[in-house]
């Protein structure tokens, strides 16, 4: 637990300690700033906690347990501009920290107008550097729930003033480790300020690992005989239902051969590097050997391939953060039901949403009879162009449509990409030809 703004001179602080948390170990930062602006207190003796830096700002621990480690950085920024400085380099010197990190306390800064509900402008520079300092320390907030503004001047409602000073960031590490991880903004009782919790329990179930097409596997020699040896096993049904069966199949085959090309490609990175050197060692005896000189040409050219898509993984690690911080800021975890109750499991909150929507698409409601005669205020078709929209959607058509869409768009709910469809050839020309037919006679009834 971290205690900012203790406002407890160092002369005070060992006896009320004694006093009020006589049970409990306790870190301070007295020795950086005369009113030991935070404190951190906790009781399990389990836990070996290590001081890794401290600030009249900042102090920064090591936490671990077993072989869980973690980082903490209890923050309290101070009120003006230019003294929290050391603040946001201290943050952006601990980017590359590999452990997970929380940094967690009042900044004593907002991140956006909407942050502050004040007669006072706001700091437009002292925003843009927190900002700054957060993208180039690789931080992003957790979702918070509860109270929106964390701080209050508690006047009368003219001068009154509201803003979100308390926050949680973390970093990539902690996001993909506890992705379902939240803060809760208590109410502030006494305080000025809104206690924050944080929880790392989940009670959402365990995500599906879904399928994902990789347009990679469609460059790979082994792509085009998987596809067609899967083409030649007979599935008997229409053509929708015969291409879905064949693409849910070749799910196994793709899977596996990203498992044999594709996986563990720092191992192969490191296993390629030895054979060129050993490969250059036999040259340097040999310099005139044919075979050694295109060995040497070969293991280079697919050095520099693996060594590509290794460079391709690390972005893929980057975008996964980001993702997860998304799924993270989009979790809800408490919603208010149509009768008042709080549900915060995720079952009580499925019930919620699916009650809300079945009492409000099932109630009865008067619909205004629709006047025909507007539509002729507006632009009718001639004959000539009706007669055009009839017309049968050809194979180039839908061809020339799919082939002008950027194969790295999302995939569909199969996981298979529009680059996957390019890459399958004329099966899926042959659908979405039926597709059209299918919609165009349905829009005649």
């Amino acid at each position: 637990m971290g205690i900012v703004e203790t406002r407890v001179r160092n002369k005070n602080a060992f006896s009320l300690q004694r006093k009020k948390f006589k049970q409990f170990f306790i870190l301070d930062n007295y020795s950086s700033h005369l009113n030991g602006r935070i404190w951190v207190i906790w009781k399990d003796s389990s836990l070996n906690v290590q001081v890794q830096n401290k600030n009249s700002q900042w102090i920064h621990l090591s936490i671990s347990q077993g072989a869980h480690v973690l980082e903490i950085t209890f923050v309290y920024g101070f009120n003006h501009l230019a003294q929290r400085l050391p603040l946001w380099d201290f943050l952006v010197s601990n980017a590359g920290c590999s452990s997970l990190w929380l940094v967690l306390g009042d900044v004593n800064c907002v991140r956006t107008v909407e942050e502050r509900i004040s007669s006072d402008p706001p700091n437009v520079v002292a925003m843009n550097e927190f900002n700054e300092a957060i993208a180039s320390a690789g931080l992003d907030e957790i979702r918070t729930q509860g109270c929106c503004f964390t701080w209050t001047n508690k006047q009368d409602h003219e001068e009154r003033k509201w803003v979100r000073l308390d926050r949680a960031l973390v970093n990539s590490s902690w996001l993909l480790a506890f992705s379902d991880s939240y803060a809760e903004a208590l109410t502030a009782g006494i305080s000025d300020h809104s206690p924050l919790v944080i929880s790392l329990e989940a009670n959402a179930p365990a995500r599906n690992y879904f399928f994902k097409y990789l347009n990679c596997w469609g460059q790979d020699k082994q792509f085009k005989s998987l596809v067609c040896a899967e083409r030649e096993n007979s599935i008997k049904g229409c053509a929708m239902y015969t291409l879905v069966q064949h693409l849910r199949c070749l799910k196994g085959k793709l899977k596996g051969l990203h498992r044999e090309q594709y996986a563990n490609i720092n191992a192969k990175v490191i296993k390629l590097q030895q054979q060129l050197h050993l490969c250059q060692e036999k040259l340097q005896l040999d310099p005139n050997n044919r075979e050694l000189c295109l060995e040497e040409e070969h293991i280079i050219f697919q050095r520099a391939k693996d060594f590509e898509i290794k460079l391709g993984d690390a972005s893929t690690t980057y975008f996964s953060s980001k993702v997860a911080a998304r799924r993270n800021s989009s979790n809800i975890r408490k919603v208010v039901d149509q009768h008042g109750v709080v549900c915060t499991t995720f079952q009580d909150i499925s019930k919620a949403f699916l009650d809300y929507y079945v009492s409000l698409l099932e109630t009865a409601r008067d619909v205004t009879e629709f006047d025909s005669s507007l539509m002729k205020n507006g632009h009718i078709l001639r004959s000539s162009e009706g007669c055009q929209l009839l017309e049968p959607v050809t194979p180039s058509e839908i061809k020339a449509a799919l082939f002008s869409i950027d194969a790295n768009k999302s995939p569909g709910p199969d996981g298979y990409t529009l680059g996957s469809l390019k890459m399958l050839g004329t099966a899926s020309m042959i659908v979405l030809q039926l597709l059209f037919w299918i919609f165009s006679r349905l829009a005649n009834y």
